[in-house]
Order: structure tokens, then sequence, then C-alpha cells
């Protein structure tokens, strides 16, 4: 059966139409034809366009030939100016003879006297014009108008620079009495005038603390001499030296051996009564420092303090405390808070007007009352500050330059004449 199945199945299939398959090989061949034909075409196209582009193209050429000749002619030209240039430099230049010389008659030199007014007049043109750019970027305080408009504070004295003689010169400091009829006295003179008429917190201005900006100032000196030109004047007063890191007018009245002072009061080991120095002048007591070592800077500040300064006010007319610098430090702006009123002291051309606007800050802000400004050292502009000028020697009287000369004579440590000294004083008050 199976065989007979089989039989069938090729019977069947022999009786069905066969479809022949398409010839491959000649679809290839014609589309291979066609694709040459077109490559024919294409190439015909691009040999057309070469031929009618070839002239520009040889025209190309031509440029770039020309091009790569012009380089090396640039290149040759260079090397030839450079080897000219050489040439040149390494000869020197022929000489001209303008005309024949002829031997001169006179002498011939520089013009001496013109070139000598060149240099002197160019020399002062520079001179000035420097001097000016100086003044111009200079800008420290060195009249008094700019301090009083800068700081917005009366004006109550005007100290020119005083000269370190020997008869002024006491303890590192500058002392008037030893010269009493000279610009600087009446300086002092002048600033106790201002101070006369001038009301503390709570009336008439007793307690009086003398301060500066920074040190180096001359606020000790100008302390010393307020209070020296007060005692003079016949008012009991006295002069504390309360800047406790640097005390210095110990020295002036001789004050070395004696090892106590304001400290020792205010801690209550000693009354004011017996710390208190009595001077050569009449009328003038002072108060060292004492021992400040191991002291706190806070007991300026203490109640101590304030009830020693109110003690004094009522037992002197005038009682003057040389304080430290205010910039950095608090020991001035506790003192101030204990005292009538304030002097601060500017030194001529020390400083400019910001480190003192500072100054004056801090003390408002300390609620420490500012009498006014001293400008100490002025040298500038003193013709228009003083009546006889810084040369001119002038006095009250016909025997002070006699006295003068006797101070001299009897040296620097010699007592002073209190009855001349008190003439002289009744003579400046009643002028």
């Amino acid at each position: 059966r199976k065989i007979q199945d089989v039989g069938a199945e090729l019977d069947r299939l022999q009786n069905q139409p066969v479809s022949l398959a398409p010839d491959l090989s000649r679809m290839t061949l014609t589309r291979s034809q066609d694709e040459i034909h077109k490559i024919e075409n294409e190439v015909r196209g691009l040999l057309d366009q070469m031929k009618s582009t070839m002239p520009t193209y040889q025209k190309y050429q031509a440029l770039v030939r020309q091009r790569e000749e012009r380089a090396q002619e640039i290149t040759t030209m260079k090397s030839r100016l450079q080897a000219f240039q050489m040439l040149a430099d390494a000869q020197s230049e022929p000489v001209n003879g303008i005309q024949s010389a002829s031997e001169p008659t006179s002498p011939s030199g520089p013009a001496r006297t013109r070139n000598l007014v060149v240099v002197i007049v160019l020399g002062v043109g520079l001179g000035i014009a420097l001097v000016c750019a100086l003044e111009w970027i200079d800008r420290r305080v060195k009249v008094p108008e700019h301090l009083t408009s800068g700081l917005s504070l009366p004006l109550f004295g005007v100290v020119p620079r005083i000269q370190r003689l020997a008869r002024v010169h006491r303890g590192g400091h500058l002392w008037t009495p030893g010269d009493p009829d000279s610009p600087a006295a009446d300086a002092y003179r002048n600033l106790r005038a201002s101070l006369l008429g001038v009301n503390g917190r709570q009336g008439p201005l007793i307690t009086l603390l003398v301060t500066s900006a920074k040190a180096g100032e001359g606020k000790s000196t100008t302390a010393l001499n307020l209070a020296a030109t007060c005692a003079r004047a016949g008012e009991r007063t006295l002069l504390m030296d309360c800047d406790l890191r640097r005390p210095s007018l110990g020295e002036v009245f001789n004050n070395d051996e004696a090892n106590v002072g304001l400290v020792d009061c205010l801690r209550g080991e000693l009354p004011w009564q017996r710390a208190v120095v009595r001077t050569d002048i009449a009328n003038l007591d002072f108060l060292p420092t004492g021992d400040p070592s191991g002291t706190p800077i806070e007991i300026l500040g203490s109640l101590e303090l304030r009830q020693l300064v109110t003690a004094l006010a009522g037992s002197y007319d005038r009682v003057i405390l040389d304080g430290p610098a205010v910039l950095g430090l608090a020991d001035c702006r506790m003192l101030g808070q204990v005292v009538d009123s304030s002097l601060l002291v500017v030194r001529s051309g020390a400083h400019e007007l910001r480190p003192l606007q500072r100054a004056k800050g801090m003390l408002e802000q300390s609620r420490v009352p500012i009498a006014g400004v001293v400008f100490n050292g002025l040298t500038d502009d003193l013709k228009n500050w003083s009546s006889y000028g810084p040369n001119t020697p002038y006095s009250y009287g016909p025997d002070a330059a006699n006295r003068a000369e006797e101070r001299i004579t009897r040296g620097l440590d010699a007592p002073t004449d209190r009855a001349a000294d008190a003439r002289a004083s009744a003579s400046a008050t009643g002028a």
C-alpha cells in the first residue's frame, strides 16, 4: 500500500503544470549593462567639464609658480639688504669740509653766567613746585584754624614752640616760670584767662583734666605750666600726676626719693595731706603718682578717686590733673568722669584731623566735657598770634631784663624770687 500511495503521489506531481523560474543571470547582466552605460555617460560629462576648465586650471598653476618665484625673490632681497646694512654700519661717514679753518682771535668757552642763571631759575622753580606738592599732600594740622573748624571746639590757647634753654628745662619738661617774660609764659597766661569765664558741670571750673589724643603732644608740659601760671596768679593750685603708665612730673619737683602719692591715697594707706608735696612756687602743690606697680588701672574709676577729687576741690582753687592719652586707653575716659571739664592738647604738625576727631568722639561717648583745645608748638604763623613776635625781647617793667639775667646766673635749680614773680604776675594780670 505504501508503494501504491507513493506511485500515486508521483503521478499527481507529474501531471501538475511546471512554472519556470526567471533567468537570474540574464537579469543581472541586463542591470550591469545599464549601470555601465550610466557610468560611461558620467565619465563623458566629466571629461567634457575637464576640457572646458583646463585653461583656468593652467592659469592657476601659472599663478602658483609665479607666487613661489616672487617669494624666492623677496627672500633674496632681504638677505642682500641685511648684508648692505651691515656694510653701511661698518663704514664711517665721509667728512665734508664746509670751509677752511681759521685761527680764533679771542678765547672761547661755555656761557657760564647764562648756564648759572638757568640752573638757579630751574632750581628755584623745582623747589617751589616741590614745596607746593608737599604742602598739598600733607594733611597734618599745622594752624589753629584747621583744628577749631575740624573739631568744632573753642580754642583756649596757642602755645609757641619753646626753645630748650637751661633756664626753662626742668625734669624733662619746659618750665616757663624760669623765663616768665617769654612769649610761651604769656601763652599760658592767656590759657588761664580763657579758663576764668568757663563753668564746669556744677559751677565754676575747679578740677581740670589735661589730655591729648596720643602721647608726645605736650600735655604734661601744658598741665605743669598752667598750674604754675595759676599759682603765680594767686590761686591755690594742686597739680596731680594721674598717668599711672608713664608718670613724668615727679622729677620736676625733685620728688624721686618720696615713693608715695596718688595710688597710696586711693588704696587708703595714706591721707592726701601727707602725700602732697610743697613746691618752690607759692600757692602750688604737687601730688605725685607714687608707685603704680601692682596697681590696676581700674582704680582710676573707683569711688575713692571721686571722693579724693571732691575733697581736693574743696581745699584748692584749681586742681589740674595730668592724664594719659585718649586713643587706645580707658584711663583718660575714667578720669574725665570725675572732673569738671577737660582740655585737649594738640601739637602742631603731629597728626591729621582724623585721630583728633576720634579722640573727641571717645571723650564725648564717655560724657567727658571738653572745655576747649590748646594748640601747642606753633611755629608757622606765630607772628599773627603775638604782638611782639617770636624773636622780639619784651618784658613787664624796667627791671625784667636784669631779673632774667639774675635767674640765668643763679642756675636752673635755684629758687625763684617770689616777690619779683608776684610783681610780674600782678603786672601781667593787670595788663
